[in-house]
């Protein structure tokens, strides 16, 4: 006989249907269907679960460290089940495994396997593989029959087994140690931790972040009767007198000035994966949990694939033309089939970026009757058959254009958006545009305006994140195939400062550890790298750098820019991408020409050996002190030289009382003193001690020092007064850009460890810029002005005069638009002569107007030198020299001289070598231009000429190199300057490219997952993960559509990144991941990788016990911030939650045993409660919302009698849960109605005092739960 395990009841019975006529038969009250030759038995998952001992189920007794040891025990849960296989297997010959084909379902047929050898050791085990409940596939896997994979089920039994001992050790740790006990207890688990951190991390941006007002100018437009709009240029104007001057202008009609037009290709999707899926659906207003659920029933059921999968390709054994003329037996689908069928007979369907062979893409299998399932079921199998239907579909595109208008000489935009061709779209009505159409307009027209309107707004923060785009996070927080090829060179931090480096050379820097058969993962051998954070360019570590082989459906491609710099990579590799207001990520296979890429501009560090100040430069009367005590060695020297005090204070020219102070403790001694005594100091301070400068002598001269005496040069003050009556350096720096003062703030910290603080003085008058400044402490100020006095021009290195320029241009300088030139403004001559000496030592001519106190640099050659060389902060003074450069020396009427100049540059990078005749050949310009070109970029040294042949020699040949880096210097001609760090590279074409080397990427951060190409390009990096639900039962996470993280949540995550940072980073995770990869290709043992993981976990442990005080403090403070639901009404006291020891929750007042207040409100027995933050709308009282497991939330006012409830008696939907059920995934009924009647006094009493919110109320611990050792946590 043979027996065969299902994984449940109802795939059970559809499996016993499939393979043909069968009796059921109930054995120990288990359905199980009898065939010819074969019994088939369900399971219910798993019946065996994996515990700890009884003896440790007692949180507060049971020493965590023993825990960590204990042996764990695999238990039955079903023990009818256990029996019914036991009793069969006795009979059996053979015992097939048809459980889901996953490590999970492996896991789950391994249980099964050990009951029957248990009592029949000879039973032969197979296994039957199928992705779907259908006759074919059920046939094809047991006339199929393979080897059952012990090791894929010892890698699921692994992580099984970790995740119970570090869900059990840690979440007992966090809430014993918070006073979390009972159903309240808090939960830590290997990826929910790292998941909530991403959340934490969105939350505190949202709260930090600072909007900034800006206006909208919008002109009111019309022709033949159809009014549309347009916007200024500037979308966001910041500058509000310009926005009230745009408001003066009068003008009955604006010209049509230029119009562009695109068409951009919206491809088809490709089929679903379950992370694709989970997000669609939750797009769709199902939750992911409930959508999986809902997937595996409709699995079950026979009518879609299994929906556990990463693959994205349709094998080629699928019977697509069977499925599609199944689906067309439904009619609401028979026309989208038949023209399939006519556009695409071949069948050509879209695919991703993985290939597995375990299971397809989702995708149906057999036709459903709406009528059958429930108003849930069939939307999500409508989803399914919709998306696999649009996958054969034909491209998408949109018309997009973009009008110029000139209104009372001003530009506004209008533009618009339209469907060009429906395409995929048809089928797949989930992803739709918004369309936006604009009357027929030619340029030259001129059509009727009626007036401006202005609109005030605030910039707003990153969204919170949504069911779907976390989701999609997650999802790519794993190492994916995203790559670059071996000969893309990153720019990397060495001890020399910035380098460019292949990634393949840094890999072979590394240190080599194998991951599975075509994944190799090196640690990073302290190398670091540049990554975007934000809208900044910072240094960034990187955990690994990984190296694969290219897989056969993968396509390699290169990316050739507008400048000549290329870059290669897979076609699915991410970058960042300027849209005009957002930096998007997008893969390389959505870009195209004339895409802009975001690229790095910050200028590198650079450092020298020159000194800037020592401490013999230091006086008596500068008052620079040593640090710290130092009586011990000044007594010391003292009793060395035999001497008194006085004897001592007068061989060293000191008082006597000075000497006994600081033998003493007292006092401090200055510098100079210390260094004639041969004492030795790393530390000083000013006479108050308020300041500590530590390791700055001797200070050398860097890039940052010197950007901070332009600075204070430019925009600081000295208080002269001050200076001269108290030898008092009060020094200040003055700005009213924030990206200036914070570049400050920064270079100071860097530098000398000190923290400013940017201080806002407001506005003088409404129409002006908001003022700031930073006080400089004055021991800082004081030797700051010591460099300066020592002179700048022949102090400062010459490699660092580009820097002391770009800050005084940053603070003084213009640059405009309609005059092509630039100047410094300053009264002191002296300072512009020396910066018309740096300049011509860079090749660029200056002239000074002694009358207007300004240096003027003005020739294109020179304002480009300039803009090439100079680093300086101001955006808008970058774009503008830019823009100047590019539209104001034209060549032609649409292209400047600098715009073929960087052709020129880009034609012969690309080429490696170019003749003047191939240059002029493929820019459609004259040789003599050509030549002419050449000629100045020779120069310039950007280029070197090469002869081949001699003069005798009729085929002598001169062709043109550029010279090293310098392919890129005229890469800002006409692009656009994004922030001080980044601005936009154009993609001049993208090509496919025969390669077949090894891939490479590197794993930076998880917030910051970006690094720079030598090119400066910002790619992309990504791990896996997936947890949402977890976090919202526990409360740590609230939110429909948008999360936001909880008190609780924000002090759990912030208490473990302090204590426990290992478990905030996805690498953890993934790193598990990689172990249970080896388990399975039999590299590893279950045993070995579960013994390591405790090893881990003790380390862990032991570091946040160390800190247990602190964590104490941190995480029972938010417990009382989130148990405070709003004011009392009638003493303005705290309303909190409280529990009682029979478990019973209630509302009460702080103000009980003070004020004698005796408020109090019901709660519902049973549901996680979270403060909503919010008062009802009919009686002012908080609102909560309660969530029961596996159902929806709904929202509750605190106050029983409050006539929002008037209906909840009845047998009446209430609004809520009629909106919660228009798709069947809602819960039906809210909690039962709370009775009137509050719990005892004496539990508040006990469980409150009346301090204030601010202050933590007493209370006792909370009772230890009977059962719950065991916490697993994903």
């Amino acid at each position: 006989m043979q027996l065969i395990i299902a994984e449940k009841p109802i795939a059970a019975k559809r499996i016993a249907d499939l393979l043909g006529e069968n009796k059921q038969v109930d054995k120990n009250k288990v359905p199980c269907y009898e065939l010819s030759d074969s019994i088939v038995v369900p399971l219910k998952g798993h019946v065996l679960n994996v515990d700890f001992p009884k003896e440790y189920n007692n949180w507060q007794n049971t020493e965590l460290e023993k825990l960590i040891d204990a042996e764990l025990v695999y238990e039955p849960t079903h023990n009818a089940i256990v029996k019914t296989v036991s009793d069969y297997a006795k009979k059996a010959d053979s015992l097939v495994i048809a459980t889901d084909y996953d490590r999970e379902g492996e896991s789950i047929g391994n249980e099964a396997v050990n009951i029957a050898k248990n009592v029949n050791n000879s039973i032969q085990v197979k296994r039957a593989k199928f992705s779907a409940l259908t006759k074919q596939e059920i046939d094809d896997a047991f006339s199929k029959l393979s080897e059952f994979d012990h090791n894929l089920a010892d890698s699921a039994d692994a992580r099984r087994e970790i995740d119970l001992i570090w869900g059990a050790a840690l979440s007992r740790y966090i809430s014993i140690t918070s006073g979390r006990l009972g159903k309240n207890f808090l939960s830590v688990g290997r990826v929910q931790t790292p998941t909530l951190a991403m959340c934490n991390e969105r939350e505190k941006e949202i709260k930090n972040f600072k909007p900034e007002p800006y206006s909208e100018v919008i002109l009111g437009c019309e022709k033949n009767s159809k009014p549309f709009t347009a916007i200024y240029k500037e979308e966001k104007l910041f500058d509000k007198q310009k926005a009230q001057e745009l408001m003066k202008l009068k003008a009955d009609t604006a010209i049509v000035k230029e119009i562009k037009e695109a068409t951009i290709t919206n491809h088809a999707p490709t089929p679903f994966n379950t992370t694709e899926f989970l997000r669609a659906a939750s797009n769709i207003g199902i939750l992911p949990s409930r959508a999986l659920s809902i997937a595996e029933s409709l699995y079950m059921q026979g009518y879609m694939s299994y929906p556990r999968t990463d693959n994205t390709h349709y094998p080629e054994s699928l019977d697509l033309t069977g499925i599609l003329d199944k689906i067309a037996t439904i009619k609401q689908f028979q026309y989208l089939v038949e023209k399939i069928k006519k556009e695409n007979p071949k069948l050509v369907a879209t695919k991703g970026k993985k290939k597995a062979t375990d299971h397809p893409p989702i995708h149906p299998v057999e036709a459903a009757k709406q009528e059958k399932l429930d108003p849930a079921d069939w939307k999500i199998y409508e989803l399914v058959v919709r998306r696999f239907l649009s996958t054969f579909a034909k491209d998408a595109e949109t018309k997009t254009t973009k009008v110029t208008l000139d209104y009372a000489n001003e530009e506004f935009i209008a533009r618009g958006k339209e469907t060009a061709k429906l395409g995929w779209r048809e089928f797949y009505p989930y992803s739709k545009i918004e369309e936006v159409k604009l009357p027929g307009l030619e340029k030259g027209d001129v059509i009727k305006a009626s007036g401006l309107e202005k609109t005030e707004k605030e910039t707003k923060p990153k969204p919170r994140y949504t069911p779907a785009n976390l989701i999609k996070i997650m999802d790519d927080e794993g190492l994916g195939t995203k790559c670059l090829s071996e000969d893309a060179k990153i720019i990397i931090l060495g001890a020399n400062g910035e380098e460019l480096r292949g990634i393949g050379d840094v890999f072979n820097f590394s240190q080599d550890i194998l991951v599975d058969s075509g994944l190799e993962l090196a640690l990073n051998a302290g190398v670091r790298c540049k990554s975007k954070k934000g809208d900044k360019i910072e240094p960034a570590d990187f955990a690994f750098i990984s190296r694969r082989p290219l897989q056969d459906s993968e396509q390699m491609l290169r990316v050739v820019f507008s400048d000549g710099t290329c870059l290669s990579s897979t076609k699915d590799h991410p970058f960042c991408i300027y849209d005009g207001g957002n930096i998007l990520y997008k893969e390389l296979s959505q870009l195209g020409q004339g895409s802009k890429v975001v690229s790095s501009i910050k200028m590198p560090l650079i450092s020298t050996e020159k000194i800037a100040l020592e401490i013999g430069d230091i006086k008596l009367e500068d008052k620079v002190y040593v640090s710290g005590c130092i009586s011990n060695r000044v007594k010391d020297l003292r009793e060395k030289q035999k001497l008194s005090q006085h004897a001592f204070a007068a061989m060293h020219g000191m008082d006597q009382s000075s000497v006994s102070n600081l033998e003493n403790g007292y006092g401090k001694m200055n510098v100079v003193t210390a260094k004639r005594l041969g004492i030795d100091f790393s530390e000083v301070t000013d006479l108050n001690g308020r300041f500590v400068l530590k390791d700055i002598f001797p200070m050398y001269y860097d890039s940052r020092l010197v950007r901070i005496l332009a600075q204070l040069k430019g925009d600081g003050s000295l208080d002269e007064e001050k200076l001269r009556k108290e030898n008092c350096y009060d020094v200040r720096y003055h700005n009213t850009d924030l990206n200036l003062l914070n570049q400050f703030v920064q270079d100071v910290c860097d530098l000398f460890g000190i923290n400013l603080k940017i201080i806002n003085l407001g506005r003088k008058h409404p129409h002006h810029k908001t003022r700031y400044y930073i006080k400089v402490p004055a021991l800082l100020g004081r030797l700051l002005y010591k460099i300066t006095d020592k002179g700048i021009l022949n102090e400062i290195p010459p490699s660092l005069y580009v820097y002391y320029i770009g800050g005084m241009f940053d603070d003084e300088g213009w640059a405009g638009i309609s005059e092509s030139k630039l100047f410094i403004s300053n009264t002191d001559h002296g300072l512009l002569r020396d910066l018309q000496i740096m300049l011509a030592t860079l090749g660029i001519k200056s002239s000074i107007d002694l009358k207007q106190h300004k240096l003027h640099v003005r020739s294109r050659k020179d304002l480009m030198r300039f803009l090439r060389q100079v680093p300086f902060i101001k955006v808008a003074k970058k774009q503008r020299l830019s823009t100047v450069l590019n539209e104001k020396y034209n060549y032609s009427k649409n292209k400047s001289v600098n715009m073929v100049l960087k052709q020129v540059l880009s034609f012969i990078s690309l080429k490696g070598e170019a003749t003047a005749r191939e240059i002029a050949d493929e820019l459609k310009i004259s040789r003599v231009t050509s030549i002419k070109k050449i000629n100045e970029l020779l120069s310039e040294g950007l280029i070197s000429k090469k002869v081949y042949g001699n003069n005798k020699d009729v085929q002598r040949v001169i062709k043109y190199a550029c010279n090293e880096n310098n392919g890129n210097i005229y890469s800002l001609i006409g692009e656009t300057i994004i922030t001080p760090d980044l601005a936009t590279k154009t993609i001049n074409y993208i090509e496919e490219i025969g390669y077949d080397g090894p891939v490479f990427d590197l794993t930076v951060s998880p917030l910051n997952p970006n690094f720079v190409a030598a090119n400066g390009v910002v790619v992309h990096n990504s791990t896996r993960a997936g947890i949402i639900q977890k976090l919202m039962e526990r409360g740590y996470i609230e939110g429909k559509q948008n999360y936001t993280v909880s008190n609780v949540g924000s002090s759990l995550t912030d208490t473990l990144q302090e204590y426990a940072g290992e478990l905030s980073l996805p690498k953890f995770t993934a790193e598990l991941e990689q172990e249970m990869d080896k388990i399975e290709q039999g590299q590893k043992t279950k045993d070995e990788v579960v013994q390591e993981s405790r090893q881990m976990l003790r380390h862990i442990l032991k570091h946040l016990k160390e800190n247990e005080e602190k964590i104490r403090e941190k995480m029972r403070g938010a417990k009382f911030e989130d148990n405070v639901l709003g004011v009392c009404p009638k003493c303005a006291s705290n309303l909190i939650m409280i529990r009682t020891r029979r478990g019973t929750r209630f509302v009460g007042c702080t103000g009980y045993q003070e004020k004698g207040c005796d408020v109090s409100f019901p709660l519902p027995a049973k549901g996680f409660i979270t403060n909503l933050h919010k008062d009802c709308p009919d009686c002012s009282l908080p609102v909560i919302s309660v969530r029961y497991a596996g159902r929806r939330p709904f929202n509750m006012c605190i106050n029983h009698k409050c006539v929002s409830k008037a209906d909840w008696g009845k047998n009446k939907k209430t609004e809520t849960e009629k909106e919660q059920n228009k798709d069947g995934s809602g819960s039906k009924t809210p909690a039962k109605k709370a009775t009137k009647k509050a719990p005892a006094r004496k539990a508040l009493a006990k469980k409150t005092t009346a301090k204030k919110a601010t202050k933590r109320p007493t209370s006792k611990k909370s009772p230890t739960p009977k059962k719950q050792a065991a916490v697993p946590n994903e």
